[in-house]
């Protein structure tokens, strides 16, 4: 029982002979009197078989009282008073269990909690302050039953435990935005997303990522498959052109080199990949911009715009797009794939003359416009450093920073600038990664072999 410190003098009385008697309404009432009127002595009237034992004071010759109604003292009564307790059963049980407040008491009979210091453990732990929200959140949603099983601090703590929360601030987290999973929460949070709602979504349009999924909503993109062909468009960065056009870009920049395409064709084909840009209601994206209506809008295009000139060259008499010759293209080489000579051959070195040869049997075709993209790291494992000078007398040669892979740096040249690679590197993470890898860069791939200083490189002789 908790000791509370002593405010007034108790006095055993048999009788008390007045002029008169004042019954106070309530107990409260009593010792408000008492406490306004600065009375320390309090009598302690006896039970008698028509009443029941009293708190009572003399005042200006009156007797005032009212039942104890179970307190021993008015101590008691003040303390049970002040933390919420409606009687003295209530209390008297409250401190014999080790609970201060009736709250907590309550909490106690409702969940079957009888040890005080499990109480204090969820108090300590989060759970009665964050029940205390959850249910003030939850009552002013009226139209949410969410969780109508947690019905006190116990409850959620049990619930949280149960679900396998890490704590009673992730669940709060979770809980505002929507999550009752922690794996999905946890989840969300990985990949970026906020609520759970966006999450869902997101996750059944495959947005791997919510800074993704929330661009492209703001967009009007609708899931992931119309994310990659938006972003596979804005590969192409040529100035003020619209939507189709940059596909015509995509389109003749795989034109096998020096084919020549008619005009008829080529319109058909990009009818033919504008399908893809269908959405299931058979209309393009609101993002998809269209330029090109006829055949003349496609001539005017691909005879006026300068870009254009680096894939080839429109032939108005003939009425036909003639692709440029292989080695008018760029080209670029996968330093680090050439240099170790073939790739994946284990225990070989990276040598600088691999790269000589490599270059030189372009220039031999009759290519010009030749770049080397070579891993940082390899400058120190390179056999012959010393052929550094001669390698950059006769191309472009460029280390990739440190931090990133060259692969990068390769594939992003690629997208950017439709060129060829010369690589037996088949990307295969990166076409797990990215779509328009997996898709296209085997378009602009050549796979080769250096034997005996000699460059094999079937690609170029069909």
């Amino acid at each position: 029982m908790k000791i509370l410190p002593k405010q007034y003098e108790y006095f055993n009385v048999k009788s008390f002979q007045s002029d008169f008697t004042i019954e106070f309404d309530t107990l409260k009432e009593l010792v408000r009197y008492a406490e306004k009127n600065s009375i320390k002595s309090i009598f302690l009237m006896p039970e008698t078989k028509d009443t029941a034992a009293k708190f009572a004071f003399s005042n200006k010759g009156g007797l005032m009282q009212h039942p104890m109604e179970g307190y021993l003292s008015l101590e008691e009564f003040k303390y049970a008073d002040t933390n919420g307790f409606p009687d003295s059963t209530n209390y008297n049980e409250a401190m014999r269990l080790g609970f201060q407040r009736y709250d907590e008491y309550k909490m106690s009979t409702e969940t079957g909690i009888t040890d005080a210091k499990v109480y204090d453990e969820i108090k300590k732990a989060g759970y009665i302050t964050a029940f205390s929200q959850f249910d003030s959140t939850r009552k002013e949603n009226h139209d949410s039953i969410q969780l109508a099983e947690i019905t006190n601090a116990f409850e959620m703590r049990e619930w949280v435990k149960d679900k396998k929360f890490d704590s009673i601030v992730e669940f709060t987290y979770a809980l505002k935005n929507g999550f009752l999973s922690p794996l999905e929460y946890r989840d969300s949070v990985t990949k970026r997303y906020i609520l759970h709602d966006d999450y869902i979504d997101g996750i059944t349009k495959g947005f791997v990522n919510g800074a993704d999924y929330y661009t492209c909503k703001e967009k009007g993109i609708e899931d992931y498959a119309e994310m990659t062909l938006c972003a596979n468009l804005e590969l192409v960065t040529i100035a003020n052109i619209s939507s189709d056009q940059k596909l015509v870009c995509v389109l003749i920049s795989k034109v096998a080199a020096g084919k020549k395409t008619s005009i008829n064709n080529l319109f058909e084909l990009l009818n033919e990949e504008k399908k893809t840009y269908f959405k299931s209601s058979g209309e393009l994206p609101t993002w998809f911009t269209v330029a090109i209506n006829s055949i003349n809008d496609l001539i005017q295009f691909i005879s006026t715009n300068e870009d254009i000139t680096k894939y080839g060259h429109y032939d108005a008499d003939g009425q036909f797009f003639q692709s440029k010759k292989i080695q008018e293209r760029s080209v670029i080489l996968d330093g680090g794939n050439v240099a170790y000579g073939i790739s994946g051959a284990s225990g070989r070195q990276p040598y600088i003359s691999n790269i000589i040869i490599m270059v030189t049997f372009l220039l031999e075709k009759g290519f010009t416009d030749i770049t080397v993209f070579t891993d940082a790291g390899l400058k120190h494992k390179f056999m012959d450093l010393n052929l550094l000078p001669e390698v950059e007398k006769i191309c472009k040669f460029q280390y990739t920073p440190a931090e990133k892979p060259a692969d990068i740096f390769l594939l992003s040249f690629v997208k950017e600038n439709r060129c060829i690679i010369i690589s037996n590197d088949k990307f295969r993470e990166w076409k797990v990664r990215d779509t328009w890898v997996a898709n296209n860069i085997d378009d602009y791939r050549f796979p080769f072999m250096i034997q005996d200083g000699n460059v094999i490189m079937p690609n170029l002789d069909n």
